[in-house]
């Protein structure tokens, strides 16, 4: 029983300290960084959280309440669709960003 419980709350805590940002793009190369940059910067400044939202899911408010509480969510979807409209390719979608943070969307509600 003890191994069970030490595993159980070991997990815990390696779950609550992995940074989700680091296990998206930590393994970009710091030249697709570099090439990045511009494109998250300008966009970031230019897309606000609802146009954001309406380009991956078109009339789900669930996912802006999502970005309004976790800003790191915001910030890794805006490198996606940087990566998307500037053809750098990057390995990861929006899909896979969902699941590193534990969004789990049904019928536009998520739970986080």
């Amino acid at each position: 029983m003890t191994q069970f419980f030490q595993k159980l709350f070991l997990e815990g805590k390696q779950q609550i300290n992995e940074d989700p940002l680091e296990i998206l793009f930590g393994s970009l190369s710091d030249e697709i960084l570099l090439q990045l940059s511009e494109p998250v910067d300008t966009m970031s400044k230019q897309t606000t959280l609802e146009q954001l939202s309406q380009a991956i899911r078109p009339d789900d408010n669930a996912l802006v309440l999502a970005m309004m509480q976790v800003t790191d969510l915001y910030n890794a979807l805006i490198v996606v669709k940087a990566s998307e409209q500037s053809d750098i390719h990057i390995n990861t979608n929006s899909d896979k960003v969902f699941e590193c943070f534990g969004l789990v969307f049904d019928k536009g509600e998520e739970s986080l």
